[in-house]
């Protein structure tokens, strides 16, 4: 795979939806807005958050 490992998530309440993933995703890291997070769920080549990942 040639993606990048990145996740965009929006938050609502309790609730979490991915909305992004991968290229779209990461052109969002720095740039979203308060209810909406940029996740990189792979830390050193294993998962960091098995909830997102």
């Amino acid at each position: 795979l040639n993606e990048p490992s990145v996740v965009a998530v929006r938050y609502n309440g309790n609730r979490k939806t991915v909305i992004a993933v991968g290229e779209e995703a990461k052109l969002m890291l720095g740039r979203t807005p308060g209810d909406i997070q940029a996740i990189r769920p792979m830390r050193d080549g294993v998962i960091a958050d098995f909830e997102v990942a």
